[in-house]
């Protein structure tokens, strides 16, 4: 091949990508939605009497409604208490702690660990 100081009819349409075609067949790349504004969750563990599971539940839904989910209620092994697990959003936590400090003063509670 021999070189002149033209270029080539192909290499200007490339270069100006005037005419660029795409397979059809690829697939398509869709960029994911980007999240709001993240609230960083907490968990909170709380040890009560076994009876005294629906009253807690009753205080945290009356304090914080919906904000605030139950993960989980386990027995503590060779006594009648379970230690229930709470996920809620920062602002909620000390809402709930006041709310469970006033129904239920015998509770014991864990370290507030975030999620």
């Amino acid at each position: 091949m021999r070189r002149t100081g033209k270029s080539t009819p192909s290499a200007e349409r490339i270069a100006d990508c005037s005419e660029i075609t795409t397979n059809t067949n690829a697939a398509k790349v869709v960029p994911l939605p980007r999240p709001q504004a993240a609230i960083q969750g907490f968990m909170m563990p709380i040890k009560v009497d076994a009876g005294l599971v629906t009253p807690l539940q009753q205080a945290v839904n009356y304090a914080c409604g919906g904000v605030v989910r139950c993960l989980s209620v386990q027995p503590v092994a060779r006594s009648n208490s379970v230690k229930v697990w709470l996920a809620m959003p920062r602002p909620a936590i000390e809402r709930v702690m006041t709310a469970v400090m006033r129904t239920l003063p015998k509770a014991e509670f864990g370290c507030i660990t975030p999620v």
